[in-house]
């Protein structure tokens, strides 16, 4: 037959009643978990108010576009929003176009020199107008948005909503339109 022991339980659980001791790992883990919370504190709070957008100042970027068809022209509005068309960010807003001009284009001569010919009205033009853009003046150069490097020269592909256009930087100055 089966072998019939009893078991003895004991209801009460043995409990250690020594005290939990407080040491120098408990004071580091502390430590570094505020020193965390101040640092997304800094990190998201006090570096936009002293960062690179605070600096940031209107500029105008005087720019030409050339061999565009004169129907273009229409396409330009005041306050557009400029878009690089590499990157897909905002640079501006469009203010103005200054001049425009007939396109040239250099042809050989039956005596073999190259002589300037404009293209007939009512072809191609050139243009010649400003952009109102957000940067930093460096020892280096022009920041624009504080991050993409832009200077004389410089040229960028850039859309309207009604346009897509390449540019070639002429000047850029601080905006009369500066606070």
């Amino acid at each position: 037959m089966a072998n019939n022991k009893k078991i003895k339980f004991d209801r009460k659980p043995k409990i250690n009643h020594s005290k939990t001791k407080f040491n120098v790992v408990d004071v580091i883990v502390i430590v570094l978990i505020i020193a965390c919370i101040g640092g997304i504190y800094v990190r998201y709070n006090l570096i936009d108010k002293i960062g690179i957008s605070s600096q940031l100042k209107s500029y105008e970027i005087t720019f030409n576009s050339s061999d565009l068809r004169y129907t273009s022209l229409i396409a330009f509005q005041k306050d557009a929003t400029v878009i690089n068309r590499s990157t897909g960010e905002k640079i501006g807003i469009f203010k103005e176009i200054e001049t425009t001009s007939p396109s040239s284009v250099y042809v050989t001569n039956s005596d073999g020199t190259m002589e300037k010919v404009y293209y007939p009205e009512n072809t191609k033009i050139d243009v010649k107008g400003k952009i109102i853009v957000k940067g930093i003046m460096t020892d280096n150069g022009f920041l624009l948005d504080g991050n993409y490097y832009l200077a004389n020269g410089s040229v960028l592909d850039i859309s309207t909503e009604k346009l897509d256009i390449t540019i070639t930087v002429e000047s850029l100055s601080i905006s009369v339109e500066q606070e």
